[in-house]
């Protein structure tokens, strides 16, 4: 039986230890600078690669990885867009406020928490405007409801009952007109006709 011709290996590998000798995957660079070069290649991989903290990461090792990454110095530092919110709806600042602190708190990019902010914002102006075409309908209707109850006196008898709740009801309870316009249970049919019923 004839014996295998021992493998041919790169020149270089006789200036290396015997392990690396036999380390076939060496055998791919022809040349000690290919060696050197793949090297220098991986070497700046793994400068630039972030190591992700495990659940026992002290909170240093959290703060490293998070200013790797690319979080803010200052939840200042975040950009944010405000919305268009409807007309008499107060922006809230406090919100705002309290989602800079979590985003840094937990580590988010300036794209990240941009991203998450936006997406929020989003959402609330949808459900402010639901919530104030839900008004506005109530209204219609329970305005449609004194027509046909009050006829031509309609109008007269709404003003009366406006006035009943702005001057009198506001004695008793004050603060109540605030509270009914803002809830929009001041549209209300039922508690309307309770309010015209007292104004006279």
């Amino acid at each position: 039986e004839q014996t295998p011709a021992p493998k041919q290996r790169p020149a270089w590998k006789a200036q290396v230890t015997k392990e690396l000798q036999e380390d076939d995957t060496l055998d791919r660079f022809s040349t000690i600078s290919e060696l050197g070069k793949a090297y220098r290649e991986l070497e700046g991989k793994i400068g630039r690669s972030v190591e992700i903290p495990g659940e026992n990461a002290t909170a240093e090792e959290l703060e490293a990885y998070y200013k790797r990454i690319g979080r803010p110095e200052k939840s200042d530092d975040y950009e944010f867009s405000r919305p268009d919110i409807p007309a008499g709806v107060k922006y809230d600042e406090t919100l705002e406020k309290e989602f800079r602190e979590n985003a840094m708190k937990n580590g988010l990019t300036k794209k990240q928490a941009s991203a998450m902010w936006d997406m929020q914002m989003a959402r609330s102006v949808a459900n402010i405007q639901n919530a104030i075409a839900a008004r506005n309908n109530e209204l219609q209707e329970t305005k449609t409801q004194i027509r046909a109850k009050y006829g031509e006196k309609a109008d007269a008898e709404l003003a009366l009952t406006q006035r009943f709740m702005q001057t009198t009801a506001e004695k008793i309870a004050p603060g109540i007109s605030k509270m009914l316009t803002e809830s929009g249970f001041g549209n209300n049919y039922e508690l309307l006709t309770l309010m015209n019923h007292f104004a006279h």
